[in-house]
């Protein structure tokens, strides 16, 4: 053998050693497992799964655990080894994690669609930071928390929990809870109303300024879902073509922008960015447009 083509296959067989000493890390970055039921375990509640790839894991159910089955809530004694489950647990030290839900596949895809899309649902009730609700015609129940942080819209404006009663349809944005439940960011009577109440809450907007006031430092914006809003920009607010930075002046009505947005001490949303996406005009950025080095201000 040449020495060449020796020391290639030397090579190549090193690579394999070090491939074959470092398996792949199987662990999921989050708090999810798929796989099949090997045991449950009553009354101790300890749940035992083979993940499609890797060796079993055990976890253990609690007082809250959610038991799903057809998108109905079960008890443990319903699943059976061999049924393909979805499990959502805590993640901690301890020898067998605490499980949040245990779910078959069809709760779990629904749990997906529900937990990341804006929903129709009908109302059931309103009580105190929580809703109850049913989804779809075969009328599924499922329930959200709510704050004071919560948007609520009715017949195109502002409204409050107190203005929604029991069966009424409304359109519910949700945010996923670590634990797999859901918050209602946004509750309104119609799906238009509810894209723009989820729009209030990002911290990004596109849309096309109305009206400009240098004086005051405010703009209004016509945004993509429709929404007219006022918004104040902040004392340092960077406002750019992408490549150059510019003067507040350079904002003209037309304009279309992407908006970068923060939360002041008071809770208003006030602009800290806006590029301006497409202009009529050129237009060059002046030496006191440009932003000075952290260093230099006062």
């Amino acid at each position: 053998m040449k020495p060449v083509m020796w020391i290639f296959s030397l090579l190549f067989l090193l690579e394999c050693c070090r491939c074959y000493s470092a398996p792949v890390n199987l662990k999921s970055a989050t708090n999810v497992r798929a796989g099949v039921l090997v045991d449950i375990t009553l009354p101790v509640g300890q749940v035992v799964i083979k993940p499609r790839v890797g060796e079993q894991l055990t976890y253990l159910l609690g007082p809250n655990t959610q038991i799903l089955k057809s998108k109905r809530k079960t008890e443990p004694r319903n699943f059976h080894p061999g049924d393909e489950v979805v499990v959502r647990f805590r993640k901690s030290k301890t020898e067998f994690p605490l499980l949040y839900e245990i779910t078959d596949k069809i709760s779990a895809d629904w749990l997906n669609t529900v937990r990341k899309q804006t929903m129709s649902v009908t109302l059931v009730q309103v009580g105190e930071g929580e809703l109850t609700a049913e989804e779809g015609a075969e009328r599924n129940p499922v329930t959200y928390r709510f704050t004071d942080k919560t948007l609520w819209g009715k017949s195109g404006k502002d409204a409050s929990e107190k203005e929604f009663k029991p069966s009424e349809t409304v359109y519910i944005v949700p945010r996923l809870l670590p634990s797999g439940g859901l918050m209602a960011t946004a509750i309104a009577d119609t799906p238009e109303l509810a894209a723009r109440l989820r729009e209030r809450n990002m911290r990004t907007l596109t849309g096309t300024i109305k009206t400009v006031d240098i004086p005051r430092k405010i703009i209004k914006v016509e945004t993509v879902s429709g929404d007219q809003r006022e918004l104040a920009l902040s004392a340092d607010c960077m406002i750019s073509t992408g490549k150059n930075f510019l003067p507040v002046t350079a904002l003209k009505a037309g304009d279309q922008v992407s908006i970068t947005l923060k939360r002041s001490t008071d809770g208003d949303r006030i602009v800290t960015r806006i590029t301006l996406r497409t202009t009529g005009k050129s237009r060059k950025a002046t030496p006191a447009a440009l932003p000075r080095p952290a260093s230099q201000r006062r």
